[in-house]
């Protein structure tokens, strides 16, 4: 338990009688005995004489600096010399990707005039190269399955 008074104003110049801190009534100037934690929140005070407690240590929560400027700057010479192969790598890998959309390009303009030509439509002509469709070609693009047509009833 620590012991907490109440001096007031340290200028003198205090007019109340008394105050209540931490459920605890303190009249001017008399001693009396209070927890550890809420005098703790006294001891900066200057209303306030706290005894028998000390100020709790805050501990740093933040690495401890780094020891010499010369260390700082060496780390800092590493960074930018693998920052600095990061970028060539990236460069390359975006070269080398530009180098296959030209190719997938290539490759598609080949098929798409490869496909027509293969099918043997490629300049309107037929593999026989009459260029004319046959009887049974015409026939059989007007016509469904079994010789009708389809949506009507009959020819």
């Amino acid at each position: 338990m620590a012991k907490v008074r109440f001096i007031g104003d340290p200028s003198g110049e205090e007019h109340r009688r008394g105050t209540h801190f931490a459920g605890v009534a303190l009249a001017l100037g008399e001693w009396v005995d209070m927890d550890d934690a809420p005098a703790r929140k006294l001891l900066a005070n200057p209303h306030f004489e706290v005894e028998g407690v000390e100020p709790v240590e805050i501990a740093a929560r933040a690495p401890a600096p780094v020891a010499s400027l010369t260390q700082t700057i060496d780390a800092h010479a590493a960074l930018q010399t693998a920052h600095g192969d990061l970028i060539e790598a990236y460069a390359a890998r975006g070269a080398e990707l530009n180098e296959a959309y030209a190719r997938i390009a290539e490759l598609e303009a080949a098929l798409a005039n490869a496909a027509p030509a293969a099918q043997g439509e490629g300049d309107g002509r037929d593999a026989d190269g009459s260029g004319k469709p046959g009887a049974e070609e015409d026939q059989g693009a007007r016509d469904g399955a079994g010789g009708r047509r389809r949506g009507s009833a009959g020819r």
